[in-house]
């Protein structure tokens, strides 16, 4: 095959979760959020803040490279996000990003009446394939559908191979609100250290960002959002989680599928 996986057994480059607030992280709320950083510095130690008038602080667990393994984002305005750049499985990436929200959400809260209300809950999954073969057939990795567009197959005169971009967006359900879905697939060239040439030099690589973020009427209180089994942040991220999955099957071609064990997955 003329593509491969940047992982072994998955493609999956980067995972954010993400929240919104009812109201803005203020410069109380990042000092609240230093204050309590001993519940969570084993797992993210490094403290990086911004000035205001939009405060925002970073804590993350850092790589000798300088690149977060995971990081814990507040402020900016009203956001609560989590990114992993170290995903192994679903479930336990999962469960240590909702620790890392639910940590942000409940010292924002901190005396506050009425409690914060959240929305908004993102999922954004980054996928990035390897090009073996610089003038390798997309079709060979991309299945042909709606979801890609049909002019990204071609190769486009001039064009450096295998550069590519198709961009497409849709509403899809979720009981009474929508999510709106954002696939960005794109072919781009990157510096990475080639261990054949044994040197940095650009490479070839294919990408696929498939961003899910939910639309809802009004936000959801806190504790509602927390413990709530039917509407908590928990069950939405397990739900865009298996849409994910399911946008993926019919995105990749079978080889590629289980290659990445997504073969017969709904």
């Amino acid at each position: 095959m003329k593509f491969r996986p940047i992982n072994d057994d998955h493609a999956i480059e980067l995972v954010s979760f993400s929240v919104r607030t009812d109201r803005v992280v203020e410069v109380s709320d990042i000092q609240a959020l230093i204050a309590a950083h001993d519940h969570i510095r084993l797992d993210l130690p490094a403290v990086q803040l911004s000035d205001p008038p939009e405060p925002i602080i970073e804590f993350s667990f850092q790589l000798p490279n300088g690149e977060a393994a995971w990081l814990l984002r507040v402020g900016g305005g009203n956001l609560v996000e989590v990114e992993c750049r170290h995903y192994t499985r679903w479930d336990k990436v999962w469960r240590k990003a909702y620790a890392f929200m639910r940590h942000a959400l409940l010292v924002l809260n901190q005396d506050r009446k009425p409690p914060i209300e959240v929305g908004n809950a993102t999922l954004n999954v980054t996928d990035r394939f390897a090009c073996v073969d610089v003038d390798a057939d997309r079709s060979e990795l991309l299945q042909r559908s709606e979801l890609i567009a049909e002019i990204a197959f071609k190769k486009s005169d001039g064009a450096v191979a295998p550069l590519f971009h198709s961009n497409v967006g849709w509403f899809e359900t979720l009981g009474e609100d929508h999510v709106l879905n954002t696939l960005h697939v794109y072919g781009r060239y990157d510096q990475r250290f080639d261990p054949n040439q044994k040197k940095t030099r650009p490479m070839p690589f294919v990408v696929v960002e498939h961003q899910q973020q939910l639309r809802q009427q009004e936000g959801i209180q806190l504790n509602d959002a927390l413990e709530n089994s039917l509407i908590g942040i928990d069950n939405v991220m397990q739900t865009l989680h298996l849409r994910n999955k399911e946008i993926l099957n019919r995105v990749l071609v079978d080889e590629m599928r289980k290659k990445i064990g997504l073969q017969g997955q709904k």
